[in-house]
């Protein structure tokens, strides 16, 4: 039998309201909605790609570190149920997920709420193995955050089976499927697990250097290319040999005696997942005005980013919302809400932009 999280009543309603379902109905569709979950997930299963020992230990370092990065801010994990983790080819995961190409091509995994299962779209062998795992390691760490999010959940289709509507709140996050127009908080909650993916992503990579060496040596060679200036990292490379002018084998060569002597910067890697680049931005500059504008209650960034987490695993939604509108003035809740990248928002958060 697939589990079901439980639903809340505010979400049970809007779907009866939405559907016009009698209470017959409504069991009736809850009836065949968990036969087609429980037939979609052994599908997914006899389609799935065998995972190797070393990503079925990655995988469980990814939960160590989000439940040791949530402690840090106070934050207990829900006690649910480990979510199962499903690797496809992309021709299944395109298929399976219903995305399309290109969008399924940025992010690479999606969790499935009625099936508590995280399906994740299977790398090229011609990749690398350290570029397959640490892109593994990133995408997983994406789709758990999501998962350990989602606070209540309801799928419903109606008794012909042919219209389908889906609510559930992850925190931050409510939306209606068949009604994008109505999506709420959609780009916040990216931003905010997206910038925690990143965090979990980094703890596992940077505390196993031989496993991902080629990866590491990439990034910081990167790094050093495109630091500027007098740049701490670039002055150490360049007491070490390295000149801006030498080639990229000379870079590397620096990049892999730097991570040998574990000199090397915090940062690297921070920004090498591209995804939701546009949400994070702004996500950034509200945080950073928070703790310049209330440096009494959040101080640090960890603070800050502790507020953003209480409200998508914990559900929060009143102390955030709370922050926001005494930060940057009534109705920048519902903005961020409904549209997060709009010039509105734009402009509230940068009132002195010309």
């Amino acid at each position: 039998m697939v589990e079901h999280f439980p639903s809340s009543p505010q979400a049970n309603d809007e779907i009866i309201n939405r559907l016009g379902l009698s209470a017959d109905e409504l069991r009736l569709a809850k009836e065949v909605h968990v036969q087609n979950a429980e037939r979609l997930l052994e599908r997914l299963r006899e389609q799935a790609v065998e995972l190797t020992d070393e990503q079925h230990e990655l995988s469980s370092a990814v939960a160590s570190e989000l439940d040791a990065v949530l402690r840090t801010h106070g934050i207990d994990t829900p006690n649910h149920p480990a979510p199962e983790v499903i690797a496809l080819t992309q021709t299944d995961f395109l298929e399976s997920t219903g995305g399309t190409e290109t969008a399924q091509q940025r992010t690479g995994g999606v969790f499935i709420p009625a099936l508590n299962t995280i399906v994740l779209r299977y790398l090229k062998k011609a990749w690398s193995k350290d570029a397959r795992n640490e892109t593994f390691v990133h995408m997983l760490a994406h789709e758990s955050v999501h998962a350990v999010g989602i606070r209540r959940m309801q799928t419903i289709l109606t008794p012909e089976g042919d219209a389908a509507i889906e609510a559930h709140r992850s925190g931050l996050h409510i939306f209606v499927l068949d009604n994008p127009e109505r999506s709420r908080f959609f780009d916040l909650n990216e931003a905010v697990t997206e910038m925690l993916a990143i965090t979990i992503s980094n703890r596992v990579i940077r505390a196993r250097p031989k496993q991902f060496r080629t990866a590491m040596v990439s990034q910081i060679a990167h790094y050093l290319r495109h630091a500027s200036g007098d740049a701490p990292w670039r002055t150490l490379a360049v007491k070490m040999g390295w000149q801006p002018n030498d080639s990229d084998e000379v870079t590397s060569a620096i990049a892999g005696r730097l991570l040998d002597e574990k000199k090397f910067p915090y940062s690297v890697g921070r920004e090498r997942f591209r995804a939701y680049v546009k949400q994070r931005r702004v996500l950034k500059k509200v945080m950073d005005e928070i703790g310049k504008r209330n440096p009494g209650d959040y101080g640090t960034p960890s603070d800050v980013e502790a507020l953003f987490y209480r409200a998508m695993i914990g559900g929060t939604m009143l102390e955030l919302g709370r922050v926001i509108e005494e930060t940057f003035g009534a109705g920048t809740f519902r903005l961020m809400a409904e549209d997060y990248v709009g010039e509105d928002l734009r402009e509230r958060l940068e009132p002195n932009r010309p």
